[in-house]
């Protein structure tokens, strides 16, 4: 009786048990058909890239145009214009951290508007801003979607007659008593206010030399010296060209110092670049290297990576010509056997056709800066 009992008390629980699985998946199924289909469609978020800067810089005495990817939408108070002393330091951000920076009145803007496409904004300032002097521009636009960008742009003033300047000669394995510099020919008179020297591409270099105002006239040579020994005869030479001093300082031609950020040339490998403003457009480069194809494996015969994407980098803007595809080491000017006394030259015509072929080495002793270049070729 005890064991009967016990298989018909498992019987119970075991029908009982189906019951309850039973009830549950028939509430379930009825559950299920109140549950409304998943959506198959991936959210898809609206425009939420706020627009960025693409160009910008002083058109005009009192205009200055930026350029964003997208078409702007612009509040004339969120504008706002600062002048700075040419020569205090800047920050990233185009903002200035010397201690001893002291702002020159800014001039205050008439009006803010759309350039010549929907993507530019013109700022029109209600007086003339001085020639190759610094600023700054903060302003903030929003596109269609209501996303914001806020910005700061250092530029610098219009220059109305910019005068057109060649790289001439370089001294790129200065000594202590030959330090590295630089000669530019003047090829048209006019104004060296804004004139940019890039040691480097303007996006990637290691010295930046910002010219102060100064009329050149044709045929004048002029030197920039990279690496002074902050002595007092060291001075820009804005008008009489005889009033410098220090090493290297010429009587015949125009001196200039990069004072406040001094540097050097690369001794064998490197890009310089002239440029009309800080932020404009090139005037003139070279790219120089002793390196081949074949000397250089890595970089694309370029050594590094630096080098490779300055030297292509003026190739892309059409300041610099190759012969193929691609930039490689055979298409700077050479640069084996340089010295403190034989630098890369021009010809004595300072011809420019933006290509290797326009340049030579000169002999021992043949270094010419302030004065015509030799045509003599050195021959190791």
């Amino acid at each position: 009786m005890a064991v009967s009992g016990a298989i018909d008390t498992l019987r119970v629980t075991k029908a009982t048990r189906d019951r309850r699985n039973l009830a549950f998946v028939l509430v379930v199924l009825t559950l299920s058909s109140c549950i409304p289909d998943p959506v198959i469609e991936i959210f898809e978020p609206g425009d939420l890239k706020p627009p960025a800067v693409v160009t910008w810089g002083a058109i005009g005495p009192a205009e200055i145009l930026v350029v964003f990817d997208e078409s702007v939408r612009v509040d004339p108070g969120a504008f706002a214009v600062a002048g700075r002393l040419a020569g205090q330091a800047d920050g990233e951000a185009g903002l200035p951290v010397d201690s001893e920076y002291i702002p020159v009145p800014a001039a205050a803007i008439l009006s803010v508007g759309e350039g010549s496409t929907p993507e530019a904004v013109l700022v029109v300032l209600e007086v003339d801003q001085d020639a190759g002097l610094a600023y700054v521009l903060t302003g903030l636009v929003s596109d269609s979607a209501g996303n914001l960008s806020s910005f700061v742009l250092p530029y610098w003033g219009f220059n109305a007659d910019p005068a057109r300047l060649v790289i001439n000669e370089l001294l790129t394995e200065g000594s202590s008593t030959r330090p590295d510099a630089l000669e530019l020919f003047v090829h048209q008179a006019g104004n060296l206010a804004g004139l940019t020297l890039f040691i480097g591409s303007p996006g990637l270099y290691d010295l930046r030399y910002v010219f102060p105002a100064c009329t050149v006239a044709q045929g004048e040579f002029i030197i920039l010296h990279l690496k002074p020994q902050a002595l007092p005869e060291e001075l820009d030479e804005l008008d009489d060209i005889t009033v410098s001093g220090g090493l290297d300082a010429s009587s015949v031609a125009r001196d200039f110092w990069a004072s406040d950020e001094p540097g050097s040339l690369s001794g064998k490998n490197g890009v310089v670049v002239l440029s009309v403003s800080p932020t404009g457009g090139i005037m003139d480069a070279v790219a120089y290297s002793e390196r081949t194809s074949e000397s250089d494996t890595k970089y694309d015969g370029f050594g590094t990576a630096v080098f490779r994407d300055r030297v292509a980098g003026i190739v892309a803007y059409e300041a610099w010509a190759i012969q193929g595809l691609k930039p490689a080491p055979e298409d700077c000017a050479r640069s084996t056997g340089t010295t403190s006394t034989r630098t890369i030259c021009r010809s004595s015509q300072s011809v420019d056709s933006d290509s290797g072929p326009d340049w030579h080495i000169v002999p021992t002793k043949g270094i010419s800066l302030g004065t015509a270049n030799s045509d003599a070729v050195y021959v190791p």
